[in-house]
């Protein structure tokens, strides 16, 4: 059975996440920030209003959904999902948890230019060296990162960029890289609760009508 959670994001938390994704090191990114607010979230007061919101779906192929009024977007989501004590634990493929600190670690990591991008490998070989002296789970996760595919989606309301059958008002983005991405327009703007539904691979298919 699937399950969903909602997490409601602050202004500051809502700038990082709607950001343009442009490469995979910027969903790597946005994967471990959502897991460090899931694990420590409360529920804002009543007073707090937001349009900006988190959602965790749980199921058969699990995926973090991002909304706001403008944009919904979703990467997949690749750890095991656990209850306890009404909280959420993560686990990676090799059951390692997922705790601040280990996050935090990879999130440093990832986010370094230097080292994603340097010249000798041995800027990127180095902190992996280093941190996993200490733990060895770093490198366990941090490889598991590489090989995680994203699975990104994006569906827009752009008023902004309209034009016409090039640039539809609303439409689906696929993939985020200028060398991949390509657009599909749509007759009207999708609700969140309709884009998950077409990601759920436990409920019926959606079709492309041709014109």
């Amino acid at each position: 059975m699937s399950k969903a959670y909602e997490f409601i994001l602050d202004r500051h938390q809502a700038r990082f996440f709607f950001t343009p994704i442009r490469k995979k090191q910027d969903a790597v990114r946005i994967l471990l920030e959502s897991i460090k607010i899931m694990l420590i979230y409360e529920p804002p007061g009543k007073s707090v209003q937001s349009e900006e919101k988190l959602f965790l779906k749980v199921s058969k192929m699990s995926r973090l959904v991002f909304e706001s009024s403008e944009k919904i977007f979703t990467i997949n989501f690749p750890f095991k999902v656990i209850i306890d004590n009404e909280r959420l634990k993560f686990l990676t493929a090799n059951d390692i948890e997922l705790d601040n600190l280990l996050t935090s670690e990879a999130l440093a990591f990832i986010s370094r230019d230097d080292t994603m991008h340097g010249e000798d490998i041995f800027d990127f070989a180095s902190p992996i060296l280093d941190s996993s002296a200490d733990n060895r789970d770093f490198w366990l996760l941090i490889r598991e990162l590489f090989f995680y595919e994203d699975g990104y989606l994006r569906v827009d309301h752009d008023e902004a960029n309209q034009d016409k059958d090039y640039h539809p008002l609303n439409h689906f983005d696929f993939f985020y890289s200028s060398n991949a991405t390509f657009k599909i327009g749509l007759d009207e703007k999708y609700t969140i609760d309709r884009v998950i539904d077409i990601l759920d691979i436990t409920t019926p298919c959606h079709y492309l009508k041709l014109n």
